[in-house]
């Protein structure tokens, strides 16, 4: 569990990482990149707790970004289901 927790937030941070060196620098996403680092923080004194590795990040990499920035609010829809 811990693992798809911190994954997830890699991936969401990664996602606004990419839209961001696409578009610019945007609001909400510089502040939410900082709430995901918040996410971050909050769970890697967990992973040392429970004594499990703590996984590559791979938010960047795996990051699905549509082609415009007047795209962004459908894609953020389709996650929230």
């Amino acid at each position: 569990m811990l693992t798809h927790a911190i994954e997830d937030e890699f991936l969401a941070r990664g996602e606004y990482q990419v839209v961001i060196e696409q578009f610019g620098e945007r609001r909400p996403f510089s502040n939410i990149i900082k709430a995901e680092e918040r996410h971050i923080a909050l769970l890697l004194p967990l992973f040392e707790s429970y004594d499990v590795d703590v996984p590559e990040d791979q938010g960047v990499m795996r990051a699905a970004v549509p082609d415009s920035f007047a795209r962004w609010p459908l894609r953020l829809a389709s996650t929230q289901k």
